[in-house]
């Protein structure tokens, strides 16, 4: 076909059902070494590679053009580099106080000693069950990631072992004592429990009474005949495509997405807030890939990145482990520290 003359974009287009994927401008960094090298052997613009095969399938690689080789200038990355090295420096950091803080608690200081020496406040928490509540029932705010399930495996009056946070941070506990766990008094939870025990009723009665409605559905009658049986509300929504929104439906977002799993005429019931929707798709329209151009490129845009990030991800990995790669860190911030 393109021997043939005809233009790349109606060829992929006509062959793969779909517009081809750009990756823009390359110096060849982020591609994989099969497909650089096929596309660095094209020496004329507007030329199509022969099929290349790479770990993610076959590939057509058409140059639209080619720019002269230029020299990468510090100016044009030195704000990315910046923002790299300060990131770098505040997980320095942290590591360093992380160890500075091992090294005061194994020197025979205590907890608040050693937060004293080095500028640390150390936060007392009176009471903490297994699920992060305090004394009142209600959770404790701002807790590491694990805290509560870890400080249970502390030994009493001992300073625990210094602990990632999941965030970048850390941190280090002393458990000063251990109550046995105790019921609360019943006339003390009473009404929480009446309260409790007459919602899920209620939830339970809502469930069944929607699967009711969606089996007689299946027998035959209409969702009209039923609301107008039983007074209930009905509304219709707007047509729908995956990721819209319509105000009859802004109750429930879980029956907005289930129902692009459904069948035409086919009905469902979920949950919503108060009580549960039964609702049923009457036709299934096909896509216009021609009514809604702006939303057609976005969406081609977002594969063409998600697939650069991956062509990238992969081309890095196979660096890292076939080449190996390490950065010069005094050469570099003594660069960048020259050029400001």
């Amino acid at each position: 076909l393109l021997q043939g003359g005809k233009n790349f974009a109606a060829v992929a287009g006509e062959v793969s059902g779909s517009a081809p994927v750009s990756l823009g401008t390359s110096d060849g960094a982020g591609l994989l070494p099969t497909l650089r090298e096929a596309a660095f052997a094209i020496s004329e613009s507007g030329s199509v590679s022969p099929p290349t095969e790479s770990p993610l399938g076959w590939h057509l690689l058409h140059v639209t053009e080619i720019l002269p080789a230029k020299e990468a200038q510090l100016s044009d990355h030195k704000e990315a580099l910046r923002v790299q090295l300060a990131e770098r420096e505040a997980v320095d950091s942290i590591i360093a106080l992380a160890n500075a803080l091992n090294d005061e608690l194994g020197a025979g200081s205590d907890l608040e000693g050693a937060a004293a020496t080095l500028g640390l406040y150390p936060r007392t928490i009176h009471g903490l069950d297994r699920q992060g509540r305090g004394r009142d029932g209600v959770p404790v705010e701002d807790l590491p990631q694990g805290f509560a399930a870890f400080i249970f495996q502390e030994e009493i009056g001992e300073t625990g072992v210094l602990k990632e946070d999941g965030t970048g941070g850390y941190f280090v506990s002393r458990v000063e004592s251990a109550e046995d766990p105790k019921l609360r008094v019943f006339q003390g939870v009473r009404e929480d429990v009446l309260a409790l025990w007459r919602q899920a009723e209620v939830v339970t009665q809502l469930r069944e009474q929607a699967a009711s409605l969606v089996k007689r559905t299946k027998a035959g009658d209409s969702l009209e005949d039923i609301a107008d049986e039983l007074s209930l509300p009905l509304q219709a929504s707007t047509p729908l495509r995956r990721g819209d929104s319509d105000p009859a439906l802004s109750s429930s977002p879980q029956f907005a997405r289930k129902i692009f799993q459904l069948a035409e005429n086919e009905a469902i019931s979920v949950p919503m807030s108060g009580g549960y929707i039964v609702g049923r798709l009457d036709v299934i329209l096909p896509a216009d890939k021609t009514a809604d151009r702006e939303g057609l490129e976005k969406t081609r845009e977002l594969l063409r990145q998600s697939l650069r990030a991956d062509l990238f991800d992969l081309y890095m990995a196979t660096v890292q482990s076939e080449v190996g790669v390490s950065v010069n860190e005094t050469v570099l911030n003594n660069t960048l520290r020259s050029s400001y």
